[in-house]
């Protein structure tokens, strides 16, 4: 049997949350998410892993990451996963 897909979130307002409770309702695979604020959210018992550095997130295995951070800060985050390898879904 194959590893279950990794998907990393890169922020968790209220679009990233929706995708992570989405994942899960799908049963998708293993969701770890990337913030840089650590205020208490209701999904948080969903996640598998959080990281409050971008590098180390990358770092792991994934399979694709969901860009749903503050607009402005898209393109750094993304450019920074291409690199890698990664597989994108920006929102």
């Amino acid at each position: 049997m194959s590893e279950p897909q990794t998907y990393l979130i890169a922020g968790l307002g209220s679009i990233g949350r929706r995708h992570l409770r989405n994942l899960k309702a799908l049963r998708a695979g293993k969701v770890i998410a990337f913030r840089t604020r650590n205020f208490p959210i209701e999904e948080a018992a969903l996640l598998e892993g959080t990281f409050n550095d971008l590098y180390e997130a990358l770092d792991t295995k994934l399979d694709a990451l969901f860009v749903t951070n503050p607009t402005s800060l898209h393109i750094p985050v993304a450019l920074e996963a291409t690199r890698r390898g990664v597989h994108l879904f920006i929102s």
